[in-house]
């Protein structure tokens, strides 16, 4: 079993008063990801103390930068359901569409949403650059929130032709992101949106700081955005510098 202290407390620390159902379900969600993940690969993460911190904790981070109580988001790149699950969970009236490639971790993600009584849950299969270009998708969700390495190049052209006029993209990144912010923001401005803060986190319970790079929706993005993901790629490869040696 999780600990619970740790959760509760880490979540006081970001805002979040946690009631004793929801703290169950975060207890049932941590038993559900360790048996998925004995069966197949969910998850690196696996002790129940990095569980609570780098799953669960670090997932209710992006309610500083944009609560979706009464709105649409969507969770691009969702893997075994992070942040999209948490979030789902402390926001019962948010309607969260979880959006991955691989069609078992959205499988797992049904079962676990009808399991703990996640109603406002919906699991998607799909690559983002061809969901981005169907209409029951695009420019369809108030908030899109994305937990992934890629870099922002590329993430940009991923999420924002989700996102309504008027609403937020919210990626969750490394403390050091300022630089891969910089090179974004023209390809950014290109798909109709412009950086509007950033945001820096403690996550509670570790040593490790997260970026919430907070981008605004301010215009319709171009009908030729989303390209192929090859494209995109290869685009962001000659612009990011080479690590150093």
């Amino acid at each position: 079993m999780i600990n619970t202290e740790l959760m509760r407390q880490g979540a006081l620390e970001l805002g979040i008063e946690l009631g004793g159902r929801e703290t169950e379900i975060f207890v049932r969600l941590a038993e559900s990801l360790a048996e998925a993940n004995r069966r197949f690969n969910l998850t690196a993460i696996t002790r129940e103390d990095r569980i609570v911190t780098e799953h669960f904790l670090d997932s209710l981070t992006v309610l500083s930068a944009a609560d979706p109580r009464g709105k649409r988001a969507l969770d691009v790149g969702t893997g075994g359901g992070y942040p999209g699950l948490p979030v789902a969970l402390v926001c019962p009236g948010a309607r969260c569409t979880l959006m991955d490639a691989t069609a078992k971790k959205i499988r797992y993600i049904d079962t676990v949403s009808r399991d703990l009584g996640l109603a406002n849950v919906t699991g998607v299969a799909a690559r983002a650059e061809e969901a981005g270009r169907l209409p029951e998708y695009r420019e369809a969700y108030d908030i899109v929130y994305a937990r992934a390495v890629s870099d922002m190049l590329i993430l940009c052209e991923l999420c924002l032709p989700f996102v309504k006029p008027g609403g937020l993209f919210v990626a969750m990144k490394s403390a050091g992101a300022d630089e891969e912010v910089k090179r974004a923001e023209r390809q950014i401005a290109k798909l109709g949106g412009r950086i509007k803060d950033i945001l820096y986190l403690d996550i509670p319970g570790t040593s490790i700081r997260r970026s919430l790079i907070v981008t605004e929706k301010l215009r319709r993005t171009p009908p030729e955005f989303p390209r192929d993901y090859a494209r995109i790629k290869r685009q962001a490869k000659t612009m990011i510098p080479a690590p150093k040696p």
